[in-house]
This record gives structure tokens, sequence and C-alpha cells, in this order.
């Protein structure tokens, strides 16, 4: 439970800054989706690994996304 909720506080983070279009497409992703189930939302990503973020034991899996915003900023 808690990978799936550190994978969707990281699409969000990877997302931050983005115009209108990135905000729809994050809406469609919530705490407790497989990779697959945010796959299937919001496409395929860039790239898929593992990470081991600073004081956790264990690797998570990450999907990486760049949301280009429609309305250059």
């Amino acid at each position: 439970m808690f990978l799936k909720h550190c994978l969707v506080i990281l699409a969000l983070a990877l997302a931050a800054g983005c115009a209108a279009r990135a905000d729809d497409q994050l809406s469609k992703v919530h705490p407790g989706m497989t990779p697959a189930q945010v796959s299937k939302a919001l496409g395929e990503p860039e790239k898929i690994k593992r990470v081991r973020f600073p004081g956790h034991k264990r690797d998570y899996l990450v999907l990486e996304y760049t949301m280009i915003p429609e309305t250059p900023a």
C-alpha cells in the first residue's frame, strides 16, 4: 500500500508546475492504484525504474512521465 502511495506522490511531483492539461491528467490518479492502473490512466510511462528513497529499506517502482502544458507558461 505504501508503494502505491509513493507512486502517486511521485507522479504528482513530476508534474508540478505544469498547466491545466497536466492537472486534468493527474486527476485520474488516486492513492491505491496499481502501476497498471496508472499506466492505463496516463498512458505508457517514459521510464520505469526502481528507486530506494533515503531512509527506506526497500526499493520502489517509479513510473516517469513528462507532462507538457498545452499553452506555454
